[in-house]
């Protein structure tokens, strides 16, 4: 099997958060994704956790990476 790069794994998750940015809803000022009441802020922090072990599993460093909020 084929070592997946860390580039790879920046590009899944950067669509991950496009993809999630695109159906945010605004209410009362606030972004939010889902029908939960999770913000956006708080999916894209998830996200980053989620980057940040999938990086750290693959033997990269999670600092490769940082994503604009």
């Amino acid at each position: 099997m084929q070592k997946i790069t860390s580039s790879e794994i920046n590009a899944y998750y950067d669509g991950l958060r496009e993809g999630v940015y695109m159906y945010a809803y605004m209410k009362d000022g606030t972004y939010y994704v889902g029908t939960t009441g999770r913000t956006l802020k708080e999916a894209y922090a998830e996200i980053e956790n989620e980057r940040i072990r999938v990086m750290e599993k693959h033997g990269y460093s999670p600092l490769l990476h940082t994503a604009e909020n």
